[in-house]
């Protein structure tokens, strides 16, 4: 009977410490991947890493239609986009996603986190043998966007616009937005995207939105912040300069005239926001295009229209974060071919210059 009980006891013991070593390796895993994902953060924080794009191809992997999570690594690491193919690996096999990374040709840019990689490589993969390629222009709007789709015979205008009114606010830059129609307006970020076949309104609205995510990083929401601005007056100022102005210099100056107005309590008086309300694309407005009661029209209501009017590129954000330190209050269109702008804080000046621009013009 001694002897039964020793073996069992012995058993016991035996299995409590493979529980034991399986637990530690387990331990060991977690906070040596946590621990790397930390420090890669803090570094990248500290030492401001450039923002750099990179292509890669994701091939086929062992499973039909999957990629090899192992061999993934490998590639983003080659390319610089993450530190180590080995923490990867890990960190894709403790979220449960290494066997579902799609093949196919991405971008990625070396301001992107490790999971929002791998959230693109599940979400966002298509056959590059069969992708179709669309450019967004910075400047245009909901309705821009989507007769540029439907132009291109991806989906309809009308498809489009739907499913922008039926987004689900996941990101937190939407679930602060105010309710208003068009909620995605400006939020869209202008560039060039890699599309499915036969592609639906969801697979561009996805990476526009994450792409705007990555653009709009921690550094731009700290200083917005710092301005005392909510990201959405941030782009909406923003979509304002991205209409006004062509001369990259430019940006700034009218980014000053914005908030000094804002600060004096003067209205904004911008056309391109009327020209919102109207829907309307001119080169000048009419008199009665003034009075349209919309509150969209900066010429009616004071203070910021009530949503972005376009999707403003990166150097329009910035220029809306980095207002020039002026104290002009107008500006006129000088040069029609250059787009180049007179600007001045006296009244009697900017007349003047009106006046010049309608002899010219």
């Amino acid at each position: 009977m001694k002897t039964i009980y020793n073996i069992a006891e012995y058993m016991t013991g035996a299995l409590f410490n493979i529980l034991f070593i399986i637990v530690a390796v387990v331990a060991v895993y977690f906070v040596t991947v946590q621990g790397f994902a930390f420090g890669k953060n803090l570094f990248e924080k500290d030492t401001a890493v450039p923002y750099v794009e990179h292509t890669v191809v994701i091939p086929e992997g062992s499973r039909e239609n999957r990629a090899d999570a192992m061999e993934v690594g490998r590639i983003l690491e080659d390319a610089g986009l993450t530190k180590n193919a080995l923490v990867f690996y890990v960190n894709s096999w403790l979220s449960g996603l290494d066997e579902l990374f799609r093949p196919g040709t991405y971008t990625f840019n070396t301001h992107q986190s490790d999971d929002l990689i791998m959230e693109e490589l599940v979400s966002l993969g298509q056959s590059y043998a069969t992708e179709v390629q669309i450019t967004i222009p910075e400047g245009m709007s909901l309705r821009q966007i989507g007769q540029l789709c439907e132009e291109k015979g991806f989906f309809s205008e009308e498809a489009f616009l739907k499913a922008c009114s039926e987004y689900e606010r996941y990101y937190h830059f939407l679930i602060e937005v105010p309710e208003r129609d068009n909620l995605l307006e400006g939020y869209l970020f202008p560039d060039t995207y890699r599309l499915p076949q036969n592609p639906k309104p969801t697979d561009l609205i996805d990476r526009m939105l994450s792409r705007f995510a990555e653009i709009f990083d921690y550094q731009l929401e700290d200083r917005a912040a710092e301005l005392g601005m909510t990201i959405d007056e941030v782009i909406i100022i923003a979509s304002i300069i991205e209409k006004e102005i062509m001369v990259p210099e430019e940006r700034v100056l009218c980014s000053s005239i914005i908030d000094n107005r804002l600060k004096s309590g003067m209205n904004l008086q911008m056309c391109s926001t009327v020209l919102y309300a109207l829907n309307k694309h001119m080169a000048q407005l009419l008199l009665s295009d003034l009075e349209v009661d919309s509150p969209y029209n900066t010429y009616m209501y004071p203070g910021l229209p009530k949503g972005p009017i376009c999707a403003p590129g990166r150097q329009a954000i910035l220029a809306a974060l980095n207002p020039a330190d002026s104290n002009y209050l107008y500006m006129v269109l000088s040069d029609e071919e250059k787009g180049s702008h007179f600007f001045t804080n006296n009244y009697q000046e900017f007349l003047d210059a009106k006046e010049r621009y309608n002899q010219q013009f």
